[in-house]
């Protein structure tokens, strides 16, 4: 009798209290910390989580990645355009560089208007000149990642960006590389080691088969949508990420119906 009533006990603690639900693979990782209903700002204060993956900012990390730890400062990890193009580490925004123009052209296949800007962008290797870009490229083919469309809501100027009321993200992943829809979970613009990208878009419209004007810069790098998402045939232009730049993407919605306003 006293052996039935420990056992009942013991489950009404369980009932009261839960278990937490801790990733055996990951211990850094506890999904009861997940609740992307928190509309964490678009601040770009990133730190590196104990999973060693970059988030735009702490609140980012615990929300939505449900970090347990993190360090301020972005991962000390070397992402690439090319073997050892690009050191995520020494990407230096806030370095003031000359305003003359004696091009050079990185390793990722930018071209910087001098070495400072490219070093400013934590390229590691560059050549003198501009890049040749005059070779007809396709464009880099995206698709949505299954079940990110969602309704985001914030307030209407979030650290340099506007959003619209409600508003529509779209995570979307390379279909031509081996990014995958959680390698860059939280920053507009990923550079993966072939040099596609991945990237978050924030759209008031449902369009099929758009073309993203996308401008990067300003708020840490991160994307700024500008110019509307638009049916048109896909262009010829290879994606940069240097600020001030324009990338259009080619992108096909798949797995992904238009989300419920709520």
């Amino acid at each position: 009798m006293k052996k039935i009533a420990f056992l009942t006990s013991l489950c009404v603690i369980a009932v009261l209290f839960g278990c937490r639900k801790e990733d055996p693979h990951n211990p850094c990782i506890d999904k009861n910390k997940i609740n992307t209903k928190i509309g964490c700002l678009e601040i770009y204060d990133p730190v590196c989580g104990c999973d060693n993956k970059t988030y735009d900012n702490a609140c980012f990390a615990e929300n939505y990645g449900g970090v347990k730890t993190w360090t301020s400062g972005p991962c000390k990890t070397t992402q690439t355009g090319g073997d050892g193009c690009i050191d995520s580490s020494k990407i230096d925004l806030t370095l003031l560089c000359p305003e003359n123009i004696d091009f050079v052209c990185g390793c990722n296949g930018i071209t910087y208007s001098n070495e400072c800007q490219a070093k400013r962008n934590g390229v590691l290797k560059w050549s003198k000149g501009k890049c040749d870009n005059t070779k007809p490229k396709d464009c880099i083919k995206m698709e949505v990642c299954k079940d990110s469309c969602v309704v985001l809501k914030a307030p209407k100027m979030v650290t340099m960006m506007v959003y619209p009321s409600p508003t529509y993200s779209y995570k979307w992943k390379s279909t031509n590389g081996s990014l995958s829809c959680t390698d860059c979970m939280f920053t507009t613009v990923c550079p993966s080691q072939s040099g596609k990208y991945i990237l978050e878009i924030y759209i008031t419209q449902y369009h099929l088969n758009p073309i993203c004007t996308l401008k990067t810069g300003g708020n840490g790098g991160n994307g700024i949508l500008s110019g509307g998402c638009y049916n048109q045939r896909c262009k010829h232009k290879k994606g940069a990420t240097t600020l001030h730049s324009t990338i259009e993407y080619c992108i096909k919605v798949k797995d992904c119906k238009k989300p419920d306003l709520r």
